[in-house]
């Protein structure tokens, strides 16, 4: 069962590690970094894709004019990004071929059971317990 395989962080091995440990590097980097490292979350970009886009440029010392956070927000759209995603047939096995599914929010509830969703959610809390105390969000929606 892939939940299984990547709660175990059998799924994420060619990305370094455990979705866990993934999170709870960048939030240390992020914390000690923060004039380098700027978290951004998915759902704020669903909610304002431009205003995230916009306060990454400026966080990178690269203000957009409105012109070029169009075309920003055009070339990130979530067509655009799916239609150039490809995982090579090599790693089928050890990452999600599919990362890109349908670009909403809140879409795992019609892929998980509600036993691989409380599976999923107990495994965040246990593993980034830290993290979250610390200001790291986890959103529902």
């Amino acid at each position: 069962e892939w939940v299984k395989e990547w709660l175990a962080g059998r799924r994420s091995e060619e990305y370094g590690g455990s979705y866990f440990d993934h999170v709870k590097g960048w939030w240390q980097l992020a914390r000690h970094h923060p004039d380098r490292i700027r978290i951004v979350y998915f759902e704020d970009m669903k909610a304002d894709f431009a205003s995230e886009a916009a306060a990454v440029a400026k966080f990178l010392g690269k203000p957009l004019s409105s012109e070029a956070l169009e075309k920003v927000c055009q070339a990130c759209s979530f067509n655009n990004m799916k239609g150039r995603h490809h995982v090579d047939d090599s790693i089928k096995g050890r990452v999600n071929p599919a990362h890109f599914r349908q670009g909403e929010v809140g879409t795992w509830r019609a892929v998980l059971s509600e036993d691989q969703a409380r599976k999923v959610d107990q495994a965040l809390h246990h593993h980034l317990h830290k993290e979250l105390s610390e200001g790291l969000r986890l959103r529902e929606a």
